[in-house]
């Protein structure tokens, strides 16, 4: 398997701050939002009307409840929540990535975190291109949580591949890559030449 160069960057917490002049203003109409702490956001059109959609992961303030939740936009920036996502309950300390893994043009699901015990996941779903979510527990991504997820073509075939890092089941700091095959099925590259990291950030350029 040939794999085209690709830079890697690793940003190690604590990070340098970049002076910059951003105005922002908060948007006090939307208020129906989930408040959470440990979690993570990510926005993508997941139902193929032209707008951001918005999924929300962590737990609340006194870490009792943890909460997978998502969110339609009508195109105007209003939010509704998604009831029967099919979408994991429990979610705390991971991240989330959205992409097309098998190019049926919609936008499918990568979360990982904490599932209420000391246990960490990986779940992926399919998007039917409605919204609507299934799991396949066939993928071999690693349990985690901290770390990233970057998806990217990395060998000019097409289709998306996956680079992890965090802190796996063992809290071991990991890095690790996985090759799609064009049909959303992945499997882990064992040449991967990345240094380890757990607090982290990555991007392919």
């Amino acid at each position: 398997m040939k794999i085209n160069n690709v830079l890697i960057l690793l940003v190690l917490y604590p990070l340098t701050s970049i002076s910059q002049s951003i105005d922002l203003q908060e948007d006090t109409t939307v208020d129906n939002l989930y408040d959470s702490r440990q979690g993570s956001c990510a926005m993508a059109d997941i139902d193929n009307d032209g707008d951001l959609d918005l999924i929300i992961t962590g737990a609340d303030a006194q870490l009792t409840n943890r909460k997978t939740t998502l969110y339609t936009n009508d195109g105007m920036g209003n939010f509704t929540e998604v009831i029967g996502t099919g979408l994991s309950n429990w979610s705390e300390g991971g991240k989330i990535a959205f992409t097309d893994v098998d190019g049926d043009t919609d936008q499918d699901l990568l979360i990982t975190g904490r599932d209420g015990s000391p246990n960490y996941y990986a779940h992926f779903y399919l998007n039917d291109g409605s919204g609507n979510f299934t799991p396949d527990t066939t993928q071999p991504f690693e349990p985690s949580i901290g770390g990233n997820l970057e998806f990217a073509d990395i060998d000019n075939d097409g289709d998306h591949d996956l680079f992890m890092t965090g802190y796996d089941n063992n809290n071991l700091i990991f890095s690790k890559l996985y090759q799609n095959d064009g049909t959303g099925e992945f499997s882990e590259v064992t040449s991967n030449p990345f240094i380890s990291e757990g607090g982290s950030a990555s991007a392919f350029f």
